[in-house]
Parts: structure tokens; sequence; C-alpha cells
């Protein structure tokens, strides 16, 4: 983005609330201090409840009438909830890998888009009819409950509706959510990055406490929380990927894996003791601690095991010599004999 860009979503962002025109209409749409959002909630349960005492559909129930219909498929959610999260992570690691090669990161981000573009699409066609299930019935009366006495005048009065519908508000506000993209550029940059290193020193950033803070508000201060954290970091990556955020995520992804397989190192040590040099068998006490321990061993071990379990899988049973990286290890061991005696 460019600065006034950024300037435009900041102030808004600082400002707590959103000009509404339309015509010769203009509105303020404020942040809805807590105690109106205490009471959309109270509506969203009232509505909530009154659309279950009238059968209306829950969520799963819908989920089920569009799979009848044929509208939504089993593979639909297995994609939506497992594979294309696990796709959208791999390319996100492999753009931070192959960060410094540009052409290679730019073909992989088209890989990424389209998993990313595949996800958006499957999550929008779930969600399509959740206005006639119990929950998006309760939704619905919240947003409209907040949009009633969050919308005023230039002079300040609370607006009434009378030219246009609380729908058209609304939809308003969907059409000019701050994405997450938008809040993290501002996070890192300027005019926003020295108003947070200023307001970190003199502890006055935002004049309300943090319960008073906007949604949008929340998530810059923590954006711009999460980059301080990964600029300190020992293993920071180069400030120039700063401004790439799929590769910071990809980043954060592999930061994460690393910090989860020392955790575990360190709890099936504790149990079991520092493993000593070569081959350990260690006894899991369950399924979960079975694949921590799995995960322990490098690329090489896992191969090595996937190896193994296929012979035995084939043979029923087996002996080390059955073993292929033992036949190796054997026949790596006659031969450094057989120099030895040659000298």
């Amino acid at each position: 983005m460019e600065l006034f860009e950024r300037e435009l979503f900041l102030y808004r962002l600082l400002a707590g609330y959103l000009r509404f025109k339309n015509d010769n209409i203009n509105l303020k749409i404020i942040t809805p201090p807590l105690e109106i959002i205490y009471e959309s909630q109270e509506v969203y349960n009232d509505i909530y409840m009154e659309a279950k005492s009238n059968s209306c559909l829950t969520q799963e129930e819908l989920t089920e009438m569009m799979m009848d219909k044929g509208l939504w498929q089993e593979e639909d959610n297995e994609q939506l909830n497992v594979v294309l999260p696990k796709h959208i992570e791999f390319w996100k690691v492999e753009i931070y890998q192959n960060f410094h090669k540009k052409d290679d990161r730019e073909k992989i981000r088209t890989f990424l888009n389209t998993a990313k573009t595949a996800i958006s699409g499957l999550f929008s066609k779930k969600h399509t009819f959740d206005h006639y299930s119990q929950h998006g019935l309760a939704t619905f009366a919240r947003w409209q409950y907040i949009a009633e006495n969050t919308v005023y005048d230039y002079s300040n009065n609370k607006y009434d509706f009378s030219e246009i519908n609380i729908t058209n508000v609304l939809e308003f506000l969907n059409r000019h959510q701050i994405s997450e993209g938008v809040i993290r550029e501002l996070s890192r940059s300027e005019p926003w990055r020295s108003m947070w290193i200023a307001g970190k020193k003199t502890k006055t950033l935002f004049p309300d406490a943090a319960t008073n803070l906007s949604e949008d508000q929340r998530r810059l201060v923590n954006w711009s929380g999460l980059y301080d954290s990964i600029s300190e970091h020992s293993e920071s990556p180069p400030e120039e990927m700063l401004d790439d955020d799929d590769a910071i995520d990809g980043w954060l992804i592999v930061m994460n894996r690393e910090g989860k397989k020392a955790r575990d190192k360190a709890s099936i040590e504790k149990r079991v003791g520092t493993p000593k040099e070569g081959e350990q068998f260690i006894v899991a006490s369950d399924k979960g601690e079975a694949q921590k321990i799995y995960e322990l061993n490098d690329p090489t071990s896992r191969m090595i095991i996937k190896q193994r379990l296929a012979i035995i899988d084939k043979m029923g049973e087996a002996e080390d010599k059955n073993f292929v990286d033992v036949q190796r290890e054997m026949n790596s061991g006659t031969g450094q004999i057989m120099m030895k005696g040659r000298r």
C-alpha cells in the first residue's frame, strides 16, 4: 500500500468509527461500547433459544440437509478441515525456505494462492444457508441490535433509519472490513510503527483499557507485538522477509515445529533419561506419546522405520539381518575389514 492508503486505514481504526456515505446521507458507525456488546449478546441468546424452541435447524442439521440435497459432500469437509489447511501450511513453509530464489518462490506462491482460493470457496459454500440456522438467525439479530445503537448522524443523534435500512448498513460494514493482510502491513509500517514504539515507552498508546479497544485495534496491537517478537528472536528472519506475509507465516510454522520438538524431547528425556548414541527403544505410554517419540527421529531414521515396518508387514516377522539398513551396515563393515586386510 501507498502511505496515504495506510494513513486512511490507520486513522479510521484509531478514530474508532467508520463514515457511511450514501447519496446525501452522511453517518458515523461507531465502535460498539461494552454495554452494547453485552446487550447484543443477550439478544443473541434470546433469539437462539427462540429459534431452538421453534425447531429451527442447528449447524449440524443444516450441513446434513445440504448433504442430502447434494449441495455438500463429505469430501468437501475433508478438503476444508484437513487437506487444504495442510496444503496451505506446506506451501507457506516452502515459500519461507525458498525466499531468496525469486522464481521458485513466486511459482510456489501460485500453488499457495490456489489452495487459499479453494478453501475460501468451500467456506462460502458451506455457510451459504447459515441464515436459516439457529446460529445464523441469532447472529443477524445481534448485529441488527448493534447497528441500531451505533449509527449516528454528525450532530451525534442516533440515526432513525428513516431513509436507509439496517441491512444497507450491515452490508456496508461487511464490504469495509479491514483485512488481516492490511492490519499486518499497518502494524509493521509507518506511520503506526513510530506511534507503537513511542507508546510502549510512555505507556499511553490508547486512552482506554484493553477491554474497550475495538476488534481492529486489538488486532493491530497483537500483530505489532508479534512483529516485535519476530525481530527479537535469536533466529529472526532477514528484514526484507518481514513484508512477505506468506514467508513470515512459513517461518512461524517452522519455529513452532522446532519449539514443539524441543519440548517433546525434553519431556521424553525427563521420563527415560538422555538417549544414548545409536538406537534406543522407548516404550510409549499412549498413542500421543508414541507420535511424539516418532517425530524426534530425523528424516533418515523415519525412512528406516518405514522400511522396517514394510518388511515386517510383508514377512510377518523379521530378524535384524532381514532389514535393508542392517544389511547395508554389515556390507559396509565387511568392506572395511577387507580393505584393511589388503594394506
